[in-house]
């Protein structure tokens, strides 16, 4: 079996990462109704920082990297085909790029957490690298573009749960 010790702790950094943006996103009212409870507004986000963040990937090549890589070979969607689970390129609705490119971060996490691409083992462990890496950046130059969401990410987190 080969140690991926390192994409662990990437998958660790990211997690961490998100959900301080998360939880920043929230902190600052950017917010939307999920099922039963309140989620951040990624999409929405993404429409107010989207300018910016385009302006920025211009002047940090390491941005553009992971904008570019996101947008060409974006996060494809575990979805329930005759029985079996299977990835799928599956487009996402957004008013913006930026709007989807943080949702595409969003698809990236939601196919960790819920064990698609890591079950005791990692699948796809180069690719899942490259997505987890770009994924740090654009989370972490995302926050940086709205003074209250930064400054909410780096408070310490409110007690409680």
């Amino acid at each position: 079996m080969t140690d991926n010790s390192d994409l662990d702790d990437l998958a660790n950094r990211f997690f961490q990462l998100f959900s301080r943006a998360e939880g920043a996103l929230k902190a600052s009212g950017r917010l939307k109704m999920g099922k039963n409870n309140p989620e951040a507004d990624w999409g929405t986000y993404g429409a107010e920082i989207d300018g910016s963040l385009e302006a920025a990937m211009y002047e940090d090549a390491e941005l553009k990297a992971a904008i570019d890589y996101y947008i060409d070979s974006p996060p494809l969607k575990q979805v329930l085909k005759a029985g079996e689970t299977v990835f799928e390129k599956r487009p996402l609705t957004s008013t913006t790029k930026t709007g989807e490119l943080l949702l595409y971060v969003c698809r990236v996490r939601n196919n960790l957490f819920h064990g698609a691409k890591f079950n005791g083992h990692w699948f796809d462990p180069e690719r899942s690298r490259v997505l987890l890496n770009h994924g740090i950046v654009i989370i972490s130059r995302s926050i940086e573009l709205s003074d209250d969401v930064r400054s909410c990410f780096e408070a310490p987190p409110p007690g409680g749960g």
